[in-house]
């Protein structure tokens, strides 16, 4: 394959990365957990960017650090594609319609009355729980000879139940991560006390 050949294939690569973050961006109402989902059926399932394992390890990551996770796993995808410059770059290109459309309308919305911002509101959530739902479903279908279901189904009511009546700001996503490593820190060393000490007797 000549020079020619490959800087057409890195082109065509980056355009392809960067009109997924613009559309992956453009459709991003309720913040970065809602857009997981389609983020894992773009880059994981239709066109394999990255492996399933990559995907996992960045989730648990982009919920550990601050800002919006969902561009985390978008400049995620396409630093693994095209490398940490062209990633980059492809990323903040990428947001940039997001970031007009969405300070437009943010000044157009300003005057109109709340009734109609809660209506619309209410709509995306009921869209996020729906897209949320879907998500589990899925990840439970592809792994569920391989999981544990009581500690998949705790966990899954565990955490809507802390995204539903936990108030904002408190419901941030380490706490329940910080919850599930102590948990298994406990039974981890709670199993090696009693493993060293049926040993002694």
């Amino acid at each position: 394959m000549n020079t020619k050949n490959i800087k057409n294939m890195k082109m065509r690569d980056f355009l392809t990365l960067l009109w997924f973050v613009v559309k992956i961006s453009l459709i991003s109402f309720g913040g970065g957990n809602s857009l997981m989902p389609i983020i894992f059926s773009q880059a994981v399932v239709k066109k394999g960017w990255i492996s399933k394992s990559d995907f996992d390890q960045g989730l648990i990551l982009t919920n550990l650090l601050p800002g919006p996770s969902s561009l985390q796993m978008m400049a995620l995808v396409c630093i693994k594609k095209l490398g940490a410059f062209w990633g980059v770059i492809a990323t903040v290109l990428g947001i940039f319609p997001h970031v007009l459309l969405f300070f437009t309308l943010f000044i157009l919305v300003k005057n109109l009355p709340s009734r109609y911002l809660v209506t619309f509101n209410l709509a995306i959530f009921s869209t996020i729980i729906g897209i949320l739902l879907g998500f589990c479903y899925i990840y439970w279908k592809k792994d569920k000879n391989s999981m544990n279901k009581l500690v998949y189904y705790t966990v899954l009511l565990l955490s809507f139940a802390y995204c539903l009546f936990v108030p904002s700001p408190y419901n941030l996503a380490i706490v329940p991560i910080l919850v599930i490593i102590f948990i298994y820190s406990v039974l981890f060393l709670f199993k090696k006390w009693k493993k060293k000490r049926d040993f002694t007797n």
